[in-house]
């Protein structure tokens, strides 16, 4: 154990003895997992953006920097969406003219 000052000790013994050490590990192990999901969906995230990205360039030429900022603030849905217009786009204005 790490040394405690005489205040967190008396937490920490009280806390045993009441079982409130599993209601920390347990808030604890929550906190993890919501962590974990949200760093799933921000890189789900980012990898639609990258490909949405890429395969604009790749069919329209560079992109400019709005266009870029729109790509970056977009939700995931939107991202979709967007890339479901892709298909049938003529510009890179026919595609964010795609709404959810």
């Amino acid at each position: 154990m790490t040394w405690m000052c005489p205040i967190e000790k008396i937490f920490y013994e009280d806390g045993e003895k009441s079982g409130c050490r599993k209601g920390i590990a347990l808030g604890i192990q929550q906190g993890i997992q919501q962590g974990i999901q949200q760093g799933i969906q921000q890189g789900r995230k980012a990898a639609m953006k990258e490909l949405l990205e890429r395969q604009m360039e790749g069919r329209f030429g560079p992109l400019s920097e709005n266009v870029r900022k729109r790509l970056e603030r977009a939700s995931s849905e939107k991202l979709a969406v967007w890339g479901l217009a892709l298909l049938d786009a003529n510009s890179v204005g026919q595609v964010f003219r795609k709404k959810l």
